[in-house]
């Protein structure tokens, strides 16, 4: 808008990123691991699962990353 002006620009913090999802990376390290505990053979399901899971927080890092957030003097904007 003519007139506007950016105040400030921000991106998502990694450690904040990392907090919001300690739940999937807890699960991501213990499902193996109890797969190994109760039958060897579903040992290599809970690698594949963690795996998967990791990947999605992969591609979920990779989003939080690249959006900006800027604030300024009229509104806030997600890019």
């Amino acid at each position: 808008m003519p007139g506007e002006r950016v105040v400030r620009q921000e991106t998502r913090s990694v450690r904040g990123f990392l907090a919001a999802q300690v739940l999937w990376l807890g699960l991501a390290v213990l499902i193996p691991i109890a797969g190994a505990l109760f039958d060897p053979a579903l040992f290599a399901l809970g690698v594949i699962i963690g795996l998967g899971i990791v990947g999605l927080l992969a591609v979920r890092g990779v989003q939080a990353a690249f959006t900006r957030y800027l604030v300024t003097d009229m509104r806030v904007l997600r890019v």
